[in-house]
């Protein structure tokens, strides 16, 4: 069984979940490669793509770059990616919201690793397949883990960012989507893998995948590489003053209004608490928020690091609003850390009295109460990460997504 897995890049939460279901593939005897438009790591069998070496003579170079440059300077487009490129860029002359394409000019069905596979698998694919060309050519399985909305939505990755936007923007994720659905309709063979309930119910039925085969395979933890460490010597890691309750928060980007680093210092705040500390890790500057202590070291995708930064903590919040399943929460009940959670999509599944609290809304105030009430509770961290472990550990959801790509070659 040979698995290919499709991801425009092997860095950030939806590509890292993408590299590690790769290496548990492998561990378990399974011949599984990654193809990635952008690489920034090293991980065994991960490839990057490149564009198929001309057969043009050195001159004819020359002369068709000589043709093709008025058409770059004066931004003509000569493909519909291109048009949609150049349009995109017009559009983007101000405050930009988060908006990709499902056009490019790349071919992926004649790359030899796309040839060679017997299962496709697509992760977080967006700006990377041209998915006109790539779902009408592909003729073998399709497995597609959506990571997001975007597959069911037009540029925008989550429908929350739908509202208060530009009219123009609106009109032109509503133009893509129609694309979408006219293009995934010609795949032969889909299968569609979401990775809730809450997210299975909410677009299980939706036109883009009716008549597919779906499943639910939540997302999952590595217990190998995330795990507790001394919490007196990851406190002095951060350099955690003695007495302080911490609070940890981990996103990608720090000013990702979606996942709510705002609303978690507003909480804080609220309870009027001066022990409480937030460890906030990401890129960027986190919101100053007066009289909340915040540090904020930066960024790490690094297991070792981020299992030091739970390891410090007494609660780990996830203030967003919505994900797909967050696999941050998984993380630090592995290393033995309580979550405490907005009530977004994942959550229902993996919260409950004994690991953390679920919130009633989304409201600050709601927030505000779920770690005062977590902050009273004791929780038993050996009986979280063994519960973690029971029900998302790694070895568990490979085997489904195993038994996923046998059903789908025979």
């Amino acid at each position: 069984m040979r698995v290919l897995h499709l991801s425009t890049g092997d860095s950030g939460g939806a590509a890292l979940a993408c590299i590690r279901l790769h290496a548990g593939l492998r561990s378990c005897g399974i011949d599984s490669k990654v193809l990635v438009l952008q690489k920034e790591a090293s991980e065994e069998e991960v490839y990057r793509y490149e564009e198929p070496p001309e057969k043009r003579s050195r001159w004819a170079k020359k002369i068709l770059s000589f043709i093709l440059l008025p058409p770059r300077l004066f931004k003509i487009p000569l493909s519909r990616a291109q048009y949609y490129l150049y349009r995109l860029e017009r559009l983007r002359r101000g405050s930009a919201p988060f908006f990709t394409l499902p056009f490019s000019d790349r071919d992926l069905t004649r790359h030899p690793l796309v040839r060679a596979a017997d299962v496709i698998h697509l992760h977080w694919v967006a700006g990377f397949i041209d998915y006109p060309s790539f779902f009408k050519k592909i003729n073998k399985p399709v497995v597609w883990t959506v990571r997001d909305e975007n597959p069911f939505l037009g540029g925008f990755h989550y429908r929350i960012a739908l509202s208060g936007t530009d009219h123009r923007y609106r009109a032109l994720d509503e133009e893509l989507r129609k694309a979408k659905k006219k293009s995934v309709a010609r795949c032969g063979d889909l299968t569609v893998i979401f990775l809730s309930r809450m997210m299975t119910e909410t677009y299980g039925g939706d036109e883009l995948v009716a008549g597919r085969k779906v499943h639910t395979i939540p997302s999952f933890v590595d217990h190998r590489v995330f795990r507790p460490l001394d919490r007196e010597t990851a406190q002095g890691h951060w350099g955690i003053p003695r007495g302080k309750k911490v609070i940890c928060f981990v996103s990608v980007y720090l000013e990702d209004e979606r996942k709510g680093l705002k609303e978690l210092l507003q909480a804080v705040r609220r309870s009027g608490r001066t022990d409480l500390l937030v460890l906030a890790i990401g890129e960027g500057k986190s919101p100053l928020v007066s009289g909340v202590d915040c540090l904020s070291p930066g960024r790490t995708d690094d297991p070792a690091i981020l299992s030091l930064a739970y390891s410090a903590a007494d609660l780990f919040v996830l203030p967003s609003f919505q994900e797909g399943f967050a696999k941050t929460p998984l993380e630090a009940m592995a290393c033995g850390v309580p979550v405490v959670a907005f009530p977004c999509s994942g959550t229902e599944e993996l919260i409950n009295e004994k690991n953390g609290v679920r919130t009633a809304d989304f409201t600050v105030e709601s927030l505000k109460d779920g770690i005062e009430k977590a902050l009273d509770i004791r929780y038993d961290g050996k009986w979280i990460r063994n519960d973690v472990i029971e029900r998302f550990g790694i070895d568990k959801i490979v085997a489904q997504y195993v038994d996923v790509y046998r059903q789908v070659l025979t």
